[in-house]
C-alpha cells in the first residue's frame, strides 16, 4: 500500500482492505475499527441508575438536579473546524452521547441513535470578555434536559476575541458520570489537537459500550453474587437510624428544591502534612481520615453516633470498564456507629475496615438497595441519607484547558463535605449545602470548626473522638 496507512482515514482504509490491502486490515484492527462498526444504537433496558433518575424527573425532581456542567479556560485562540471535527469523533465513538430514554410501549429504554444521523450539540458564542461569558455560562448550565428529548448534553465555546475564550459542556447525569467527564476531557483534547495537526485521533477503541455494562450489572443482581451483597447491605442499614438533623437556620421545605451553595476552604500545608503522616502511621486512606472526620463533626454537632453517611462510588472495577462513558457511578450508603469514647485513632482504623467492606459490594445499585428497603417516602429528603462525604483532587482538568467554577450549585442532599485531596493529603474542604435549609455564615462557621477539630486529630490522636476540640 503507497504511503503511510496511519495517515488514511478509516473509510479509505475500509475501501482499500476490501480490495485485497493486508496493511490497510492491519491498521483497521490496529484502531478498533470492526469493534467500532458494533455501533452501540437501538434500545436496550435502562441500567438501574438510570431507571432512578427516570423515575425522580417522573416524581418532579427539578429539570437540572441532575446536570453535569465543566468550563474551562482557553488561553490561545481554537481552530473551530477541528473542534467540530473532534465532537463528530467522540459522538461516533460513545453511544451514550447519542442516547436519550424512551418511555413508550412496555416501560422506559434507552435509546441511542446512529452515529451517522446524529448532529453532536456544539456551538459557538461571542463574548466581549470573561465576566460577559461567565454570565452567560451560568444560565447555560443550568438549562435542564427531559430525559425523552435527546440531546442529553451540550457544549459550546465562548470565543473572546484575541484572548482564546472558555469553552463549557453539561450532561445529564444519566448518559454520563464524573468519570466520563474526566475521560471525555482527555480524549476531547487529544482527538483535537489530532485534527489541528491536520491528521486524525488514534485512539483504540473502547473496551465495551455502556449496553455491554447494563447487561452484565442485570446479570450480578440476580444472581447469587448480587444476593449476597444485597443482604448484606440490608442487613446493615435495617431498622435505618434517625435521619441526621442539622441545625437549620431556616424550616425544612415540604419538597426539596436543591437550590444550593458552597463554601470553600483551604487548608495550611502543616496540616495537610499533618494528616497525610497521620494516615500513612494508621495505615489508612486519605478518604476514611475525611470520613471519620466527618463522623466526629457531626457527632459534636447533633450528639447522634449512629448514622448513615453516603459516599460517590466510581464503580469501574470491571475490566475495560475505565474507557466507557455513562453512569455507571454508585452511592454508597454506610451505617457505622461512631464510638465517642475510644480513640481517635481507633475510630479512623475502624472506618477504614468498613469503608473496605463496603467497597468491596459496591456494586449493587443504591436505587436497587432503597426500593428494597422501603423507607417512608419523604419528598423533603433524599432517602437513607442526608449528608454525603465526597473527595476530590486538586489537580487535573483537560489537556491545555484551564478548569473555572461554574457558579452552577445543585444541593441534592442537606450536605456534602467535599474533601480536597493531593498526594495522600486532605489540603481543603468544601461544602455544598441545601440554600433551603442554611444560611452560608453558619457553614463557614463549620468549614472554620472542622479546621480546628482536624488539627486536634492530628496532633493527638489518641483522645477521645468525642472530645476533640
Amino acid at each position: 500500500m503507497a504511503g503511510n496507512p496511519r495517515r488514511r482515514g478509516d473509510e479509505e482504509l475500509a475501501g482499500m482492505a476490501k480490495g485485497g490491502d493486508k496493511a490497510a486490515l492491519a491498521e483497521l484492527r490496529r484502531r478498533g475499527y470492526f469493534v467500532r462498526l458494533k455501533e452501540e444504537s437501538g434500545a436496550r433496558p435502562l441500567s438501574h441508575s438510570q431507571l432512578r433518575l427516570w423515575l425522580l424527573e417522573r416524581f418532579g425532581a427539578g429539570a437540572d438536579a441532575y446536570n453535569l456542567p465543566a468550563v474551562y479556560r482557553i488561553e490561545e485562540e481554537m481552530d473551530a473546524a477541528a473542534l467540530a471535527a473532534a465532537f463528530a469523533w467522540l459522538c461516533a465513538r460513545h453511544g451514550q452521547l447519542r442516547a436519550h430514554v424512551s418511555g413508550e410501549n412496555d416501560g422506559p429504554v434507552q435509546v441511542v441513535g446512529r452515529a451517522a444521523a446524529f448532529t453532536p450539540p456544539f456551538e459557538i458564542r461571542e463574548a466581549s470578555d470573561v465576566g460577559t461569558a461567565l454570565a452567560d455560562i451560568g444560565a447555560w448550565t443550568a438549562g435542564g434536559f427531559s430525559l425523552s428529548r435527546p440531546p442529553l448534553w451540550r457544549a459550546a465555546w465562548w470565543r473572546i476575541s484575541g484572548k482564546g475564550g472558555l469553552f463549557a459542556w453539561v450532561f445529564h447525569h444519566a448518559i454520563a458520570d464524573e468519570w466520563s467527564l474526566d475521560l471525555l476531557a482527555g480524549e476531547l483534547a487529544d482527538a483535537y489537537a489530532a485534527f489541528a495537526a491536520g491528521g486524525e485521533p488514534d485512539a483504540p477503541a473502547p473496551a465495551q459500550s455502556y449496553f455491554d455494562w447494563s447487561a452484565r450489572e442485570a446479570a450480578y443482581l440476580s444472581g447469587p453474587e448480587g444476593e449476597e451483597d444485597r443482604d448484606w447491605w440490608l442487613g446493615s442499614w435495617l431498622p435505618l437510624p434517625e435521619p441526621i438533623a442539622l441545625p437549620a437556620d431556616f424550616p425544612r421545605p415540604a419538597e426539596r428544591s436543591f437550590s444550593g451553595g458552597v463554601a470553600e476552604s483551604g487548608w495550611p500545608k502543616d496540616l495537610a502534612d499533618a494528616l497525610g503522616e497521620l494516615a500513612r502511621r494508621e495505615r489508612v486512606t486519605p478518604f476514611a481520615a475525611a470520613m471519620t472526620l466527618t463522623r466526629a463533626f457531626l457527632y459534636r454537632l447533633v450528639g447522634q453516633d449512629d448514622a448513615v453517611i453516603g459516599f460517590p462510588y466510581a464503580n469501574r472495577g470491571a475490566p475495560g470498564a475505565d474507557t466507557v462513558v455513562g453512569f455507571m457511578a454508585n452511592t454508597l450508603a454506610v451505617r457505622r456507629r461512631f464510638d465517642p469514647a475510644a480513640a481517635f485513632a481507633e475510630n479512623l482504623r475502624r472506618e477504614n475496615d468498613h469503608i473496605r467492606e463496603a467497597l468491596a459490594r459496591g456494586r449493587y445499585p443504591f436505587d436497587a438497595l432503597v426500593g428494597r428497603a422501603n423507607p417512608p417516602r419523604d419528598p423533603s429528603r433524599s432517602p437513607i441519607f442526608d449528608v454525603m462525604v465526597a473527595m476530590r483532587a486538586v489537580d487535573g482538568g483537560m489537556a491545555g484547558f484551564s478548569p473555572v467554577p461554574t457558579g452552577y450549585v445543585s444541593a441534592r442532599f442537606d450536605a456534602v463535605f467535599e474533601w480536597k485531596e493531593a498526594d495522600g493529603r486532605l489540603v481543603g474542604l468544601d461544602i455544598t449545602y441545601a440554600a433551603s435549609l442554611f444560611k452560608p455564615e453558619r457553614v463557614r462557621e463549620w468549614l472554620a470548626a472542622m479546621a480546628t477539630m482536624a488539627r486536634a486529630a492530628a496532633e493527638r490522636p489518641e483522645l477521645p473522638a468525642g472530645a476533640l476540640p
